[in-house]
């Protein structure tokens, strides 16, 4: 089954799509790159995390959906901003007298914010797409509809040069089955051009959308027919199709997220024969390399976005083993770490790097949107568990599938109410650039340190310490015998960033040590 971003009930003809909560990972520009934590948003009523995006102080913007603090009875699209370290600044709702959905948001070249998502019945039978802009402070400039029949959801946005964006996802005109849509707008919302993209028999949807190299947009989509197909397809700036992939193994694909590379070709991020998955492509669609990491339950696991980090490798968000996932990979694919958290399904739409490598997560946990800080390999404070993921080569069937295209009815300008509400809860955090595992039992201080320094172990057990240089050369080995904690000499290092690792039953790197 297509497992869709919507919280709601699955609508008519598009039982495809599994209702879920939202989630995505972002790497932190500028917060101290071991200060992690976790926070939520609660209410007398359910909260759920979904898109979120860096801005340019620093800072982040999220985007999900709230019944405690809109129009009570009904969901409305959910805003909050933070500061580079983590500090609420603002919420806003936005909504009317149906439910509403945020699933993708980015910020404008003024500054601002655009999100993309749903408005329309809580059963999901009638509904539009959905796109709402703001200034910086989170007041509402516009918003528009897109769908004008049936049900239409936005799934995957990305801003243009021009200041417009293009909106992507899957529209049905019920009883018929659901087809790809995009719509491109100019800054003010308004459609330059609308297109459908109908792959066949059955709901084909899109989640992602980015632009191309060279020009135009690649759209990731997943195709239902007797089984579901992997779907790309690459349109030029007026929407006009250039070509189009399938691709499957095992009678089974899904495409959920889509990027441009820095060599000019693809990555495409799903599922393949219920696993997840990462396709490199070259510029003509070609697959170069093709990686599936299994569920070690033999359920379903799946990618739902995908980045090229710094250096060539990719960072991953997505859904293993029942869990939120995020894992980091080297150049071709293969895993150089992972973590789950104990969450429900989820569902992530963007994920970037920044130059201190730390990350964030907004996800949905006990009918409360969470905010999650980690240090440069993915942990946090709390919840967190590790377990090994299988890489496999694996080389999918590929197709060429006829496309027949139409145009997407509608634009709307909805009564659009804007409130805010909500606080953050502190669940645990950690204020050391090196913290990780639980609370304050990990702890590297001073930090950064001249001379010395002490690393505490609390009540866990290792067998020796290590300091490794940012290229994985060991310049320091010490031995533990379970001390609590040890004191590291750094007279002879270097100036400059190290990591420290310990071993033991279950080894560790605590995060940055800076030497100066």
């Amino acid at each position: 089954m297509i497992h869709s971003r919507l919280s709601y009930s699955d609508p008519p003809n598009m039982k495809s799509f599994l209702t879920s909560s939202i989630a995505t990972v972002l790497l932190l520009p500028t917060v101290s790159s071991g200060q992690s934590f976790k926070k939520y948003i609660a209410g007398p009523y359910a909260q759920q995390g979904g898109a979120i995006d860096r801005t340019t102080d620093g800072g982040f913007i999220m985007a999900g959906q709230t019944r405690s603090f809109g129009a009570i009875g009904e969901d409305d699209l959910y805003l909050v901003r933070t500061d580079p370290n983590g500090n609420m600044m603002w919420t806003r709702t936005f909504g009317s007298n149906v439910n509403d959905l945020g699933v993708a948001v980015k910020q404008t070249h003024e500054g601002g914010f655009l999100t993309a998502g749903f408005s329309g019945n809580a059963d999901a039978s009638a509904g539009e797409a959905y796109l709402v802009r703001t200034d910086s402070n989170g007041d509402l400039l516009w918003s528009r509809t897109y769908g004008g029949f049936g049900f239409a959801a936005g799934y995957g946005l990305t801003i243009t040069p021009d200041g417009g964006a293009i909106l992507v996802g899957g529209a049905a005109d019920y009883p018929t089955a659901s087809n790809i849509f995009a719509v491109r707008t100019n800054d003010s919302g308004d459609t330059l051009w609308t297109r459908t993209y109908d792959l066949g028999a059955g709901d084909d949807i899109a989640f992602s959308v980015c632009m191309a190299l060279g020009g135009g947009f690649l759209i990731a989509a997943t195709k239902e027919s007797v089984y579901f197909r992997m779907e790309l397809l690459r349109i030029n700036d007026d929407g006009n199709l250039i070509w189009n992939k399938e691709f499957n193994y095992s009678n089974w694909g899904e495409g959920r997220s889509v990027i441009a590379t820095s060599d000019g070709g693809f990555m495409v991020a799903g599922s393949l024969n219920n696993d997840a998955c990462l396709l490199k492509l070259d510029p003509a669609g070609t697959v170069q390399w093709a990686k599936t990491y299994p569920s070690t339950e033999g359920d379903y696991s799946v990618i739902y976005a995908a980045q090229q980090t710094m250096d060539g490798g990719y960072v991953v968000n997505g859904f293993h083993d029942y869990l939120d996932w995020w894992m980091k990979t080297d150049a071709v694919g293969d895993t150089l770490w992972q973590h789950f958290l104990p969450y429900s399904s989820s569902m992530a739409n963007s994920v970037t790097e920044t130059t201190n490598g730390s990350y964030a997560l907004c996800s949905t946990d006990n009918a409360s949107l969470v905010f999650l800080h980690s240090d440069m390999n993915g942990n946090i404070p709390c919840d967190q568990m590790t377990f090994p993921v299988e890489v496999q080569n694996v080389t999918p069937n590929e197709g060429n599938p006829a496309v027949s295209i139409g145009y997407l009815a509608g634009m709307g300008i909805p009564v659009t109410q804007q409130g805010s509400g909500g606080e953050f809860t502190t669940e645990c955090e950690s204020t050391g650039l090196a913290e990780v595992g639980t609370g304050p039992h990990y702890l590297i201080s001073p930090n950064p340190a001249n001379n010395r320094c002490t690393v505490s172990f609390g009540t866990s057990h290792y067998d020796a310490l290590e300091v490794v240089t940012m290229q994985g050369a060991v310049v320091l080995r010490m031995h533990l015998d379970s001390q609590p904690q040890m004191e590291v000499p750094l007279d002879d290092l270097a100036q400059g960033p190290y990591l420290i690792h310990l071993t033991g039953p279950v080894p560790q790197y605590l995060h940055f040590l800076v030497a100066r």
